[in-house]
């Protein structure tokens, strides 16, 4: 018997973090009875494209969103349902989620999920098509799915989320491989080259999402009275030579690592002594349940979900405070003994191993496939 096919709509499949935790339950999932596909709206390679052919996924490329080609963009969508009638089931992840719905439903395909990942965002020209789209997003899926109740409320308004109308999905980790290891911990501070160093650490892309200015800046002030303080960044992305350039404009140059992209997340953070995610919005991020699961005090702004400081070892700050306040609430929390307690049964109970997730989705599209078929 053939696998059942799901399509996940996403814009490329790259290291961030819905891709990372597509990947992640892909990886768990019976792909004997259930399989992933992937709409893409980019057509250069993406990380993890190799490891989805290689598991036995396709790939197919739409057109990316242009208002100023929307005929091509649409079109290209409404090829790719017509040559493959075989889904039934589609996921759109991406944050410009209504077209493609839109054209899953004229297409036929009966069930049609729109998953939320981000909270609120910036006033910016994404933004106000967003807002525009969520005034039809209801009429075109099914089902709707959230990271957060706040992505939830965001996207699809309180009134749904009061209603029981919206699932919270909790993103999932596989969660021992972040348990910390101080073994694992001195072989890559010294891999680095950063032994001795206070690590300052953040991952996530170079886009204006992630307030790498603001990291940079508190970081400035960090340093400038710790002297072993020492930045690593990993992650790519369009703003990263704006960020280099800021990097060197701040003086911070000889103690900031650009890592790019990187596998060894797990053992990075094991590195790192403090984790600092200062973002303008997010939904509910992977980084911040690593970084818990791995003890390692985060320090979150407060456009991030009260959700997703879920531990003591979660603190979240106004932007407003500023760089130099930051800076000294890092300082005065985290200096000491840097022992760090394993957090795996905590992690478990608070519902974040993926492996559950994982048996959740294969059930839920069996279960909604068979509705399907009668």
């Amino acid at each position: 018997m053939e696998p059942i096919r799901i399509l996940h709509e996403n814009v490329i499949m790259d290291l961030g973090g819905i891709e990372t935790q597509l990947m992640r339950i892909y990886r768990i999932i019976d792909r004997s009875k259930v399989q992933f596909d992937f709409l893409v709206h980019r057509a250069e390679q993406g990380a993890y494209d190799s490891e989805i052919r290689a598991l036995g996924g396709k790939i197919h490329y739409a057109e990316p969103f242009n208002p100023f080609r929307h005929a091509q963009y649409i079109t290209s969508m409404k090829k790719i349902f017509r040559e493959h009638p075989e889904y039934k089931i589609m996921l759109a992840h991406s944050e410009l989620a209504l077209h493609p719905l839109k054209t899953a439903k004229e297409a036929g395909v009966p069930v049609r999920i729109c998953y939320s990942h981000n909270g609120q965002l910036v006033v910016d020209l994404k933004r106000l098509f967003i807002e525009y789209e969520k005034l039809f997003l209801k009429t075109c899926c099914t089902k709707m799915f959230a990271v957060s109740e706040s992505a939830a409320r965001y996207t699809y308004g309180d009134k749904a989320v009061n209603e029981g109308k919206v699932r919270i999905i909790r993103n999932g980790i596989i969660i021992e491989d972040f348990v910390f290891d101080r073994q694992k911990r001195t072989a890559k501070r010294k891999e680095l080259g950063l032994e001795g160093k206070f690590i300052v650490g953040h991952v996530g892309r170079f886009m204006k999402q992630k307030n790498h200015i603001f990291l940079l800046e508190v970081f400035k002030c960090l340093s400038d009275s710790e002297k072993d303080a020492h930045l690593l960044l990993v992650g790519e992305g369009r703003l990263e030579n704006s960020i280099r350039q800021s990097v060197k404009k701040l003086g911070i140059a000889e103690k900031t690592t650009f890592l790019g992209n990187r596998m060894d997340v797990p053992d990075l953070m094991k590195a790192m002594d403090v984790f600092v995610l200062p973002s303008l919005w997010e939904g509910f991020p992977n980084v911040a349940i690593e970084a818990q699961a791995s003890a390692l005090p985060i320090f979150l702004s407060q456009n991030i979900t009260a959700e997703a400081a879920f531990s003591k070892h979660a603190k979240r700050l106004p932007l407003a405070l500023g760089a130099e306040s930051w800076a000294k609430i890092i300082r005065e929390s985290t200096r000491g003994d840097n022992e760090r307690e394993d957090m795996s049964r905590f992690m478990s109970e608070q519902g974040f191993d993926v492996r559950e997730t994982a048996r959740w989705y294969q059930k839920f599209y069996m279960d909604t496939f068979q509705n399907i078929r009668g």
